[in-house]
């Protein structure tokens, strides 16, 4: 079973799950700022309130932005994975720099995803 804490009416704090403890801190404009899974944290900048990169130990991703503020690019410690979407606006595919598909996501008719496959389906395709 789950169990949530909130805090200021809308800001998720903390998750209890199996015995594991995800905290969850947010900036002063509502923004999350912190999350901590077991003995993992992860830190998250924003630059005009987009998030713009997430980092935990010594790992990163970097998100890059269109003109109209979706993502189509994120970096991942050092290397470029590429968005394909759907006209819906999906992610339907991860794409590496040179073209190889390295996750893939399959969706039901209303949008929820069925099924994450490929190389990086765990790491990536997870995230």
């Amino acid at each position: 079973a789950y169990n949530f804490a909130w805090e200021n009416g809308r800001e998720l704090s903390i998750v209890y799950h199996d015995g594991i403890v995800t905290r969850y801190e947010y900036g002063a404009d509502g923004l999350r700022t912190q999350k901590t899974y077991g003995d993992t944290t992860y830190n998250y900048y924003y630059a005009d309130g987009q998030l713009i990169r997430q980092t935990w130990g010594t790992h990163y991703i970097d998100f890059l932005y269109d003109e109209t503020g979706s993502v189509y690019s994120i970096i991942n410690d050092g290397t470029q994975y590429y968005f394909v979407k759907n006209l819906q606006g999906d992610v339907v595919q991860i794409r590496s720099i040179y073209g190889t598909v390295v996750v893939e996501y399959t969706y039901d008719a209303w949008g929820n995803v069925l099924s994450i496959t490929g190389m990086y389906a765990d790491t990536l395709g997870g995230q």
